[in-house]
């Protein structure tokens, strides 16, 4: 942590020598680092000295928080070209773009195609947690945090990397002492991430630590002894197994529910134009009855001898009957008159 106090302190004594000389601009262009631009180091460990200058440029991504007399005023700055008062005003760089991270229960020695860790056993402590029915497990995880207070970040805390790291390992212990041991290596990992993220960035904030958390990414959750990992192992392929067969079963499931909706759709459908066929037929039936109808009340006695007429001609038609006329009677000959065959010529 920069102190602002030394920087008062400094910058006031160095300001009141200038001024008591006379030699204060002049002093300036000869010793171009005394109240020098600076830029913090990855974590904010050392303060390095950039440039001296009156007119300065931002970086895309960056802010500049300026110090007046070492604190008696403050002010940030953002990308682009801004100035400084010179002997004055004292420019430290953030960097709030990128994304920083903090590994815990294990270290990268080095980056790459083929990345390489230091020895695991060194950090043993950081990764054994205990679940909330007493079971011990090797958590190795990455929290990713950005910078999104440069003022705060500078002077709130002395370390703000460590303190990030401590705050999201207290974090995530309290979130797995809630769970079980088998919940914890298998169904719960995403829940535990977003718990101890939320934890832990309330408890940051309540620091000011300027820092937003982006996510804890669990890298390996194991347990601590060769013989339980094997058994862990089988356990794990088991669990995997059956949630590939419930996923396959709910597909399943999902095609025959699909299967027996588009069967439904169609029966309703069918029964519909069903239905609409024969609605369609009795009003056809209806409208040439009502037309009939009106018809018959014009010429009610001519309608009523054509209806008994052609009554009688379909009664007649599937019925046996002879008819005699006495006037055709000949002596023995009898002469028939067949309804229901041609008569013979």
């Amino acid at each position: 942590m920069v102190s602002k106090t030394k920087l008062a302190l400094t910058g006031l004594a160095a300001f009141v020598a200038s001024a008591v000389a006379g030699v204060g601009y002049l002093q300036y262009i000869a010793q171009p680092d005394t109240y020098a631009e600076y830029k913090i180091d990855e974590h904010q460990k050392d303060v390095v000295p950039i440039e001296n200058k009156i007119i300065y440029e931002t970086e895309a991504g960056h802010q500049k928080v300026l110090l007046g007399l070492g604190g008696l005023w403050e002010r940030v700055t953002g990308p682009g070209y801004n100035f400084r008062i010179p002997l004055v005003e004292v420019a430290h760089d953030v960097d709030v773009a990128r994304v920083f991270k903090v590994e815990r229960g294990f270290r990268t020695a080095k980056a790459g195609i083929e990345t390489t860790y230091e020895d695991d056993s060194k950090f043993e402590d950081e990764a054994l947690m205990v679940t909330g029915d007493e079971g011990e497990l090797k958590v190795k995880y990455v929290i990713q945090y950005m910078k999104k207070d440069a003022s705060d970040f500078l002077f709130n805390l002395e370390n703000p990397h460590e303190t990030v790291a401590q705050v999201g390992e207290s974090a995530i212990r309290e979130v797995i002492a809630t769970r079980g041991y088998d919940a914890v290596l298998t169904t719960e990992k995403d829940v535990i991430k977003e718990e101890a993220k939320d934890i832990a960035q309330k408890v940051l904030d309540g620091y000011g630590a300027g820092v937003k958390l982006i996510g804890i990414r669990l890298q390996q959750i194991v347990p601590p002894t060769l013989n339980v990992q094997k058994s862990f192992d089988g356990l794990n392929d088991a669990e995997q197994k059956k949630v590939q067969l419930e996923q396959e079963g709910m597909k399943e499931y999902e095609k025959e529910i699909q299967e027996a909706l588009g069967t439904k759709q169609r029966m309703i459908q069918d029964a519909r134009g069903t239905a609409s066929e024969k609605v369609n037929r009795a009003e056809g039936r209806v409208s040439r009855f009502n037309n009939a109808y009106e018809e018959f009340k014009l010429a009610p006695d001519a309608n009523r001898y054509r209806l008994h007429q052609e009554a009688m001609r379909e009664l007649l038609k599937k019925s046996n009957v002879k008819i005699v006329d006495d006037n055709l009677l000949d002596g023995n000959t009898l002469n028939h008159i067949f309804l229901d065959k041609e008569v013979p010529k």
